[in-house]
């Protein structure tokens, strides 16, 4: 098929999922042109959880099968044919193939994970002038160094050591290859010597560098969540694991892109897990004209935390 074709077929394939009620969370479009089964967590999913699966192949009349584990929706569809249900045997095939899938994942997972272990226990400290550090004003707290390579650690929800993230002299950024990310969080501050919880607010934002600033200049525990499609994640992970605990999430102002994505996912977050903003710019009347990304780590300390605690006291007055 050429590329017009296959497109078409695509998108055909896609609006049939959709009417069938699965909505994938992100876009599936270029796994499945690959040929291969695909897993996805679709919305009504619970976090972390992948209960949608799609295949589909253009080669030929354009054919494919989905269904979503949770709804037992299980479908074969054509290219102008319509859909249909898939057999008991279809169903079966279907099911192996996942947990092929499951397994193959898991265990690159598990093997990036042994990795990261090792590469950590041989890490040395992370030099304070190190031009990624110097450029934020930062000390180098729960980080390594290898080499010319920063390495941030990445725990998951039962702070089990699962991924690195290397940080090099210019500032780009690397996670370990076939390691997990989704869920996974830097942190400090959350524990102490003795690794019992401490009791301070917590702040959640998306990069180490921003969480780091934070505290430092407010003294409280921070998470990273290391993305922002990754923050809803870990500030649910944080939610479960402290109930009560005061949560706040420290929005990027992206304000150089089409769309505020940082503002928007901290929003959403905040709003799930009962935990409230702070925006590192004014959102009164500096916010409309800023065409920049602002996040923590680009403004004063002072001002930082300011903004911090203006965020605690709007939340203060609105449960009070």
């Amino acid at each position: 098929m050429v590329a017009n074709d296959q497109a078409t077929a695509m998108q055909a394939f896609l609006s049939a999922m959709e009417a069938a009620g699965i909505h994938p969370f992100e876009p599936i479009a270029e796994r499945l042109s690959l040929g291969q089964l695909v897993r996805f967590r679709a919305q009504g999913d619970k976090l972390g959880r992948k209960n949608g699966w799609a295949v589909l192949f253009l080669d030929g009349i354009p054919a494919g099968q989905f269904g979503h584990h949770r709804l037992d929706i299980n479908v074969r569809w054509k290219l102008n044919g319509g859909i249909s249900a898939l057999t008991v045997t279809e169903r079966n095939e279907v099911a192996k193939r996942v947990k092929k899938i499951d397994e193959a994942r898991q265990n690159r997972r598990d093997r990036a994970a042994y990795r990261t272990v090792d590469m950590w226990l041989k890490a040395g400290s992370a030099d304070p002038a190190h031009p990624y550090l110097k450029s934020k004003a930062l000390a180098p707290v729960s980080i390594k160094q290898v080499a010319q390579s920063l390495l941030v650690p990445m725990w998951d929800s039962h702070f089990r050591l699962r991924n690195l993230q290397s940080i090099q002299v210019d500032g780009s950024k690397v996670f370990l290859p076939g390691g997990e990310t989704v869920g996974l969080f830097w942190h400090h501050g959350i524990l102490t010597a003795g690794h019992s919880l401490t009791t301070l607010p917590l702040v959640i934002a998306e990069g180490f560098a921003t969480a780091a600033a934070i505290h430092e200049a407010t003294g409280y525990a921070v998470v990273a969540a290391m993305s922002g499609k990754n923050l809803d994640e870990v500030a649910h992970t944080m939610r479960r694991r402290f109930a009560s605990r005061e949560i706040i999430i420290a929005a990027d102002y992206d304000g150089h892109l089409p769309k505020n994505n940082g503002v928007l996912w901290a929003e959403t977050s905040a709003h799930r897990i009962g935990g409230t903003v702070a925006y590192p710019v004014d959102m009164g009347w500096l916010a409309p004209k800023e065409r920049r990304g602002i996040d923590f780590a680009d403004i004063p300390r002072a001002e930082a935390a300011a903004l911090i605690e203006a965020a605690r006291r709007r939340n203060s007055v609105s449960h009070g």
